[in-house]
């Protein structure tokens, strides 16, 4: 697990990060303003944008988001790429820059 930085961002979050990093408040913030979110609430964050679109076991895909949760501790933690909702990550989606 490391510590992401904006400085550290390489301009592709899913390249720069793993889930279960942690990630600075300015990171939350410029996620927040880029676009609407595709959900927000009270220590959670999916920026607007699908990040791939999946199966999900049951016939149907669904669009992942990458996600974001705020501890007890109040530190950020990248959870990944998630369908809508939930903070499990999908590590199937793949990279959807290299058409994975």
């Amino acid at each position: 697990m490391k510590h992401i930085t904006k400085e550290a961002w390489n301009g592709f979050f899913n390249r720069t990060a793993e889930p279960g990093d942690t990630v600075d408040q300015e990171i939350i913030h410029e996620m927040l303003n880029a676009q609407p979110p595709a959900r927000v609430g009270d220590g959670y964050l999916q920026p607007g944008g699908v990040f791939a679109r999946i199966s999900d076991g049951k016939g149907r895909n669904r669009p992942t988001y990458m996600t974001f949760q705020k501890t007890q501790a109040g530190v950020w933690v990248y959870r990944g790429t998630c369908f809508l909702g939930e903070t499990t990550h999908h590590p199937e989606t793949g990279d959807p820059w290299n058409g994975n």
